[in-house]
């Protein structure tokens, strides 16, 4: 996934000649040539195809890489094939995501984050780090006058930044930016942009030491950029 991605999943309306690792799309159907070991006719219009054939490609990926040892490549696919992209809804998503996956390091790098990211005590606990680092650098009375304000907004301040890392770990899971709703979209902007940006550089500087691979931090930053360019366009 490229940084200058946009936030929105990218649609092509012209597909005839398009490729997808040896596929071929057409106005009518899906033709997956050799995605894995399968080969597909498929309803362009049928989502769980759809999401079939990309589970195919995550899978021939894995397989092919030299550089990931058998353990992890078997603990990757198991762990895609229990967590499905539910976001693949037509033609355009399945290429759109097929497109920001360069090779077996970037689908690792994001089994990565999302097995980090899964439980409910890692997201909090990030949550806090962040929210006690980012108020320790920026006084917060700058942005609310009254005292008695001070703490809802630290309390609003962390629910709205626990929002923003589970959309980083569905948004992980599903290999593209997914679009935040409009009412969550009010909700995150009422944050100062500042103390949101700060914040979001805490867990991009964090990301660092979550794993050993190196591309698990060019992930998280990217994803994040998109996400603070979403709450605040």
């Amino acid at each position: 996934m490229s940084e200058s991605d946009d936030s929105k999943k990218v649609s092509n309306n012209d597909l005839r000649n398009s490729q997808i690792s040896g596929s071929i799309i057409n106005s009518d159907t899906l033709h997956a040539n050799q995605i894995g070991n399968n080969t597909f006719n498929i309803n362009i219009n049928d989502s769980f195809q759809l999401q079939q054939i990309f589970q195919e490609f995550l899978v021939a990926k894995i397989e092919k890489s030299v550089t990931l040892p058998e353990k992890d490549k078997k603990d990757v696919i198991g762990y895609f094939n229990q967590n499905k992209n539910s976001e693949i809804n037509g033609k355009d998503d399945l290429l759109s995501i097929v497109e920001k996956i360069g090779n077996s390091e970037t689908i690792y790098s994001h089994y990565l984050i999302a097995k980090y990211l899964e439980t409910n005590k890692a997201r909090c606990n990030l949550t806090m780090f962040a929210i006690a680092s980012t108020l320790r650098n920026i006084d917060i009375n700058k942005f609310y006058k009254k005292d008695e304000n001070v703490y809802k907004a630290v309390k609003v301040f962390c629910d709205l930044l626990f929002v923003c890392l589970e959309w980083l770990y569905n948004s992980v899971k599903s290999f593209s930016a997914l679009r935040i709703k409009d009412k969550d979209k009010k909700r995150l902007s009422s944050c100062p942009y500042e103390l949101m940006e700060y914040a979001f550089g805490v867990l991009k500087k964090e990301a660092e030491g979550w794993t050993e691979n190196a591309e698990v931090a060019k992930e998280v930053e990217i994803y994040l950029n998109l996400l603070l360019r979403q709450i605040y366009d």
